[in-house]
C-alpha cells in the first residue's frame, strides 16, 4: 500500500464492518497548493461528505473537474480512476461500502442508477452534515457509525447465497456463478441479476477486476524495480500484451509502461491506503 500524506484511514464499527469496509478524512491544510489524487478503481461505492471548499473530480479521461463535490455526494460501483484535487483548506469524510453494503442503507437496486454520480436521500442528512462538521475526526467517526447503524438494514434473503459465496471468486479453479447457484438451487441468470442488484456490477467484472487488482497491487510493490510487463501477462494469464493494455485502458485510461512511469509521482492510492489511524490510537 502506499502511504498518503493527505488521508488518513479510519476503520468502522465492529457491527458495521459487513457493510462498511473503512472510512477516509481526506484533508490539505489552508495557505498550502492543491494537490492532485488518484484513487484506484475498486468496484465499491463511495459516499463523501465534503466540509471544505468544493473538491473537483473526474473519472478515467474525463476532463479535471467534470463534477464538483459540495457537500454529500455518491458514486460507484468505482470502475474508472478518480482523480480529485484537493484544494486549500479541503476537509472531506469518504465513507467506503464493500459488497452489498451500500443496498443495506440505500435499499434501490444499484443497477438502476445511470452514470457513476447517484442522488442521495437519508432521513436527517443535511442535519447530520452540520453536526458532523463541527466535530473532530474521531468525533465525525463516532457519529456517522451510530448514525448509519441506526439505517442499516439485515441482508436480504435473497442476497445472501451471494454473501456466502464471496470466496470462490479467489478461487482460480472455481467458476463463482456456476458455484453460487448450483449451492443454491438457483439459475446462473438468477445468480447474475442478483448481483447488479446487489452490488452494481456482474460476477464476470468482479472476476475481470480482481485479476486487474492483483497486476496493479504487484506493480506498487515492485515499483522501485521496475516489473517487466511479459512477466505480468504470464503470471496473470493475459493471452498478451494487448489484452492487458486492454484492461489498462478499461479501468485506467493508460498503459502499463504509462502507469509504471506515473507512479514516481506518488499521487496514485488504493482504497484502503494510508495511515491508519485507529493504530495510532491504541
Amino acid at each position: 500500500m502506499i502511504t498518503d500524506q493527505h488521508g488518513d484511514l479510519y476503520k468502522s464499527a465492529p457491527a458495521l464492518q459487513e457493510v462498511l469496509s473503512h472510512y477516509y478524512h481526506i484533508y490539505n491544510p489552508a495557505g498550502t497548493n492543491s494537490v492532485t489524487k488518484h484513487l484506484s478503481p475498486n468496484l465499491e461505492m463511495i459516499l463523501v461528505l465534503n466540509f471544505g471548499p468544493p473538491i473537483p473530480f473526474s473519472f478515467g479521461s474525463e476532463p479535471p473537474g467534470t463534477y464538483h463535490l459540495e457537500q454529500i455526494t455518491a458514486a460507484g460501483p468505482l470502475r474508472k480512476m478518480l482523480n480529485y484535487s484537493l484544494p486549500p483548506g479541503a476537509d472531506a469524510i469518504v465513507l467506503n461500502f464493500h459488497l452489498n453494503g451500500f443496498y443495506r442503507v440505500f435499499p434501490t437496486p444499484l443497477d438502476q442508477y445511470e452514470g457513476a454520480v447517484i442522488p442521495i436521500t437519508l432521513p436527517y442528512i443535511q442535519e447530520l452534515w452540520q453536526e458532523v462538521k463541527s466535530a473532530g475526526v474521531q468525533q465525525r467517526i463516532d457519529l456517522l457509525n451510530d448514525y448509519l447503524l441506526s439505517l442499516v438494514m439485515e441482508s436480504e434473503p435473497a442476497s445472501k447465497p451471494l454473501i456466502a459465496g464471496k470466496n470462490y471468486f479467489h478461487d482460480p479453479v472455481i467458476q463463482p456463478a456456476k458455484a453460487i447457484a448450483a449451492n443454491a438451487s438457483l439459475s446462473e441468470r438468477t445468480v447474475q441479476l442478483r448481483f447488479q442488484k446487489y452490488t452494481g456490477y456482474s460476477p464476470k467484472e468482479l472476476l475481470r477486476f480482481l485479476r486487474f487488482k492483483a497486476v496493479i497491487n504487484t506493480i506498487i510493490s515492485q515499483k522501485e524495480n521496475k516489473p517487466d510487463v511479459f512477466d505480468l501477462i504470464e503470471t496473470f494469464g493475459y493471452h498478451d500484451q494487448s489484452h492487458l493494455i486492454k484492461d489498462f485502458r478499461l479501468y485506467l485510461d493508460t498503459t502499463p509502461q504509462q502507469f509504471i512511469k506515473a507512479l514516481k509521482d506518488d499521487n496514485f492510492f488504493v482504497a484502503g491506503s494510508g495511515r491508519d489511524k485507529n493504530q495510532d490510537l491504541k
